[in-house]
């Protein structure tokens, strides 16, 4: 007898209440090969470019913390610096929700009863999306208190 809203910058659309608590970012990803291989993913820029092996490729990503910035300046630069001889393979542009802490937002929706969300992930929502789903679970399951996470830290 509910729905969980999880879509990240579309669900701006759909709460203005929610609008207010997220940030929509550009993300852009470009996929090269390259011959040599990484030790370990690379979280550059205080965390705005990332540099992942994925095999048969290397993805750089790129989420600016501000909208206004150019999310391909900052891969142009890392790609020059680590792999200015790579063949692009692919290239992705999307948009995601980020919550002003940084932190994902979990809750009911004030202005739609029974509509729960998981939201405000940012561009690497997978090191919290596992910790944020619980929340939820607990919340929806068993009205436990999401605490650090809670969606009314933002809506007051």
């Amino acid at each position: 007898k509910a729905v969980v809203l999880a879509s990240g910058a579309h669900s701006v659309r759909l709460s203005a209440r929610l609008a207010r608590a997220l940030t929509v970012s550009p993300l852009h990803r470009v996929d090269c090969d390259v011959q040599v291989a990484l030790p370990v993913p690379l979280v550059l820029e205080d965390g705005q470019v990332s540099i992942q092996d994925c095999g048969d490729f290397w993805e750089l990503a790129a989420c600016p913390e501000s909208p206004d910035c150019d999310p391909w300046e900052l891969l142009s630069q890392t790609a020059a610096q680590y792999c200015p001889d790579a063949k692009m393979l692919r290239r992705y542009n999307g948009w995601v929700a980020r919550s002003s802490d940084g932190l994902p937002l979990v809750g009911e929706l004030p202005d739609l009863p029974h509509v729960y969300t998981v939201n405000g992930l940012g561009p690497w929502g997978f090191s919290w999306a596992f910790v944020a789903v619980e929340t939820l679970i607990g919340l929806m399951v068993r009205d436990e208190d999401p605490g650090l996470l809670n969606l009314r830290r933002f809506l007051g």
